[in-house]
C-alpha cells in the first residue's frame, strides 16, 4: 500500500476520490463533534432531524468554487491579489479609504462581470451562525496574521505611493490591537478616511469595532479607537464621542496628523453639544497646526462667529475659504438668519454643486438639505422638490444630524396647517435628537415651531416657545433664534440685542415677518 501511488498512479487518484467521497460525503452524515462536547457525550446534534452536513459542505464547497472564480476575475481585470484568504473573509490591500476602491469598475462605473459585489453574504452568515465549526474558519492566530500582511502590504504601497493609501479596515483591524504597530505610513492612509463634509456608508459592517478605549497601550490601539469613534459618532450621543477622543488624545500615541484629526472632531463634537469655549480652542488649535484639516479648522471658527452672532465676521471669513473650507455653505449659513432666503438656497446650491464637482458625496447631500430647509419657508411646492432630492442625495450615507434637517424642514414646509400634526411629528423629532445630542438642531426644531405658531398667530405659544429658546442659548451660543422667533411674530425684543447683523435688526425683522405673512396668504389661497 505504501508504494501504490508509484506503482499505479492513476488508480491512487481514483482511490482517492472515492476515499474523499466516502469521507466528506456519506461520512459526513455521521460526523462526530469536534470540540463542542466532550468525546465522551453524545453529540446531540445527530438527533435533529435537520442535520444535514452533507448539505452543509456541498454548500461550502460551491462558495469556494465561486470565491476562486471571483478571485481570478479580480486579478484579471484589476491584477489586484489578496494577502489572505478564508472560507468567509478576504483581505485586500485598498487604495483608498472604503471598500469600493479595490473594485474594478466598467466604463459604466459598475463593478466587473464575476468580480466581487459588497453586499449582505448568505453564505458567510450561515457559515458564522452555524453550531460547529469549519475546518478551516481562521483562528485568532490566522487573524493576526492577515492583519499583519495587510498592514505589511498597506505599508509598501506607501512607500511607492505616498499619500495615496487608505486601509480598507477589515475585521483583521481590530486584531492590530493585539501588538504594537508602526504608524509611520498610517497616518497617511488615516487621513484619507471621510472628511469633515463627508458621510459614512450606512450599514457598513467593515467599520472598526466599537472599543474598549480604557487602555489604549499602542499605537494601533489609539488608532483603532479614534477610527471607531469616528465611524460610530452618527450613532452614538456627542458626549460618548467627547469621551472617546479624549481618551485618544491624551493617550498621546498618535502622530500629529492623527492628533489633529481627533482634536477636529472633538471640537465639532464640542459644538453640537453646544458647548462653544471648548470648540473654539480645539478649532484654534487645529487652525494654528497648518495640517491637512486647517481648511476645515477656520470654517469650524466661522461657524462659532456665526454661533454667536457675530455675522459680519462669519461672512468675511467665508470669502477667504475657498472649498477646502466649503465657502459656499458658510455663506449660506450666513445668510438664513437674516431670512435672506434666495440668497441663501444659492449658496447652498453652489455648495452642492461644487461638491458634485470633486466628488464628495456628504458635502453635496448636506448643502441641498440645507437649501431645502432655507427654501420650506418660503413656497412648500418647491420645498417639496428640494426635500425630495436632498432625501435622493443622502441615501446611502450616514448624516445623522443632516437627515434630521430634513425632517425639521418638512415641519416648516408645512408650518401653518392644521392637518399637519406638526406638534406630535415634533416631539418624536426632540426624542431623535435628544437621543443623538445634536443641540443646535433642536433649536432649529423650536424655530421652525414659533415659525408655525406665529402663522398661526398663536401668540402664547410663541411666547413659550421664545421663552424656551432664550433659556437654551444662555451659553451664549445661538442667541439669536429667539430674537428671530420675536421677529417672526412682531413682538419686540425684551432687551438690547447683542447680535451683529449684516445689514440691521431692523430690515432682518422686516424680512422674517414677511415669511409669516406670505405663508399665511399662501395657506388661505389653499382654502
Amino acid at each position: 500500500m505504501a508504494r501504490r501511488k508509484q506503482v499505479d498512479p492513476t488508480m491512487a487518484l481514483l482511490e482517492t476520490a472515492i476515499k474523499a467521497t466516502a469521507k466528506g460525503g456519506i461520512g459526513k452524515l455521521r460526523q462526530r463533534s469536534r470540540g463542542q462536547v466532550p468525546y465522551y457525550e453524545e453529540y446531540p446534534a445527530l438527533k435533529r432531524e435537520t442535520w444535514r452536513p452533507d448539505i452543509r459542505a456541498a454548500v461550502l464547497a460551491n462558495q469556494r468554487v465561486g470565491l476562486h472564480r471571483k478571485l481570478m476575475k479580480t486579478a484579471a481585470a484589476a491584477d489586484l491579489y489578496p494577502t489572505s484568504i478564508g472560507t468567509d473573509a478576504i483581505v485586500y490591500p485598498s487604495p483608498g479609504p472604503s471598500p469600493l476602491d479595490i473594485l474594478p469598475l466598467t466604463n459604466e462605473g459598475k463593478p466587473v462581470p464575476g468580480t466581487f459585489r459588497l453586499g449582505v453574504s448568505l453564505i458567510r452568515s450561515a457559515v458564522r451562525n452555524a453550531d460547529d465549526t469549519t475546518d478551516d474558519r481562521w483562528s485568532e492566530r490566522d487573524w493576526q496574521q492577515a492583519a499583519q500582511r495587510a498592514f505589511t502590504a498597506l505599508g509598501e504601497q506607501h512607500r511607492n505611493s505616498p499619500g495615496s493609501v487608505g486601509c480598507c479596515w477589515l475585521p483583521a483591524c481590530a486584531r492590530a490591537c493585539a501588538w504594537p504597530a508602526t504608524t509611520d505610513w498610517t497616518s497617511a492612509g488615516s487621513s484619507r478616511r471621510p472628511g469633515p463634509a463627508s458621510a459614512t456608508p450606512c450599514g457598513n459592517p467593515l467599520a472598526p469595532p466599537d472599543t474598549d478605549s480604557t487602555g489604549l497601550d499602542t499605537a494601533a490601539d489609539a488608532l483603532v479607537e479614534l477610527l471607531s469613534a469616528l465611524a460610530r459618532r452618527q450613532h452614538q450621543h456627542r458626549s460618548r464621542t467627547v469621551a472617546r477622543l479624549t481618551t485618544v488624545i491624551n493617550s498621546r500615541l498618535l502622530p500629529d496628523d492623527l492628533q489633529h484629526m481627533a482634536l477636529y472632531y472633538r471640537a465639532k463634537a464640542h459644538r453640537d453639544l453646544g458647548d462653544s469655549p471648548a470648540s473654539r480652542a480645539g478649532m484654534q488649535a487645529v487652525a494654528d497646526s497648518q495640517g491637512r484639516l486647517a481648511p476645515a479648522a477656520r470654517r469650524g471658527l466661522a461657524h462659532l462667529a456665526r454661533m454667536a452672532g457675530d455675522f459680519p465676521t462669519a461672512l468675511t471669513t467665508a470669502h477667504t475659504l475657498g472649498w477646502e473650507g466649503r465657502h459656499h455653505r458658510v455663506q449660506g449659513d450666513t445668510w438664513w438668519p437674516h431670512g435672506d432666503m434666495d440668497r441663501a438656497a444659492a449658496a447652498y446650491a453652489a455648495a452642492r454643486d461644487e461638491a458634485e464637482h470633486h466628488g464628495v458625496t456628504g458635502e453635496r447631500g448636506n448643502s441641498q438639505a440645507h437649501r431645502a430647509f432655507a427654501l420650506a419657508f418660503t413656497d412648500p411646492a418647491v420645498a417639496d422638490s428640494e426635500l425630495a432630492l436632498a432625501e435622493q442625495l443622502l441615501a446611502g450615507v450616514d448624516l445623522r444630524a443632516t437627515t434630521l434637517i430634513t425632517h425639521i424642514a418638512a415641519l416648516a414646509r408645512d408650518a401653518g396647517r392644521t392637518d399637519a400634526d406638526i406638534d406630535d411629528r415634533a416631539q418624536v423629532l426632540r426624542a431623535e435628537i435628544r437621543t443623538a445630542g445634536v443641540t443646535y438642531t433642536e433649536l432649529a426644531l423650536d424655530l421652525t415651531l414659533a415659525f408655525h405658531h406665529a402663522v398661526r398667530n398663536d401668540q402664547d405659544q410663541v411666547a413659550t416657545t421664545i421663552a424656551w429658546l432664550r433659556e437654551n442659548t444662555r451659553s451664549g451660543a445661538f442667541p439669536y433664534y429667539s430674537e428671530i422667533a420675536a421677529f417672526m411674530a412682531g413682538l419686540p425684543l425684551p432687551q438690547a440685542s447683542s447680535t451683529r447683523w449684516i445689514d440691521d435688526e431692523p430690515a432682518t425683522r422686516q424680512r422674517w415677518h414677511a415669511l409669516v405673512t406670505n405663508r399665511r396668504q399662501h395657506l388661505h389661497t389653499q382654502r
